[in-house]
C-alpha cells in the first residue's frame, strides 16, 4: 500500500484524488468512478459500465447503439472524434 497523501475536503464534499494515484490506478479525466463505503473507508474505483464480463460481446455492441441512438448530436459527434482518436492511437501502437 502507497504512503498516505492528506487532503482537505472542501465546503462541497470533494477531495482531489492526485494525478500520480489516479494514473498509478488507471482514471482518466473523464471516466467513471465507483464510490463505495466498506469497513470505515471510502473506496474509489475506475468504474467499468459493463462490468458484467459474461456478457455478450453482441449485447454491449447493442447496448452502446442503444446509447448512441439517444444521444444529442454534438454528443455523438464527439464520441465519434473519440473513436477516431482512440482508433489512431491503436494503429500506432
Amino acid at each position: 500500500m502507497s504512503k498516505p497523501i492528506f487532503k482537505i475536503v472542501d465546503e462541497r464534499g470533494r477531495v482531489v484524488v492526485p494525478k500520480n494515484m489516479r494514473e498509478s490506478v488507471g482514471i482518466a479525466i473523464g471516466d467513471v468512478v465507483a464510490v463505495t463505503v466498506s469497513k470505515g473507508s471510502i473506496n474509489v474505483k475506475k468504474a467499468l459500465v459493463l462490468e458484467d464480463s459474461a456478457m455478450p460481446m453482441d449485447a454491449k455492441i447493442a447496448y452502446a447503439e442503444t446509447i448512441a441512438r439517444e444521444m444529442s448530436t454534438d454528443a455523438l459527434t464527439d464520441l465519434l472524434e473519440l473513436a477516431v482518436k482512440l482508433l489512431q492511437e491503436q494503429k500506432s501502437k
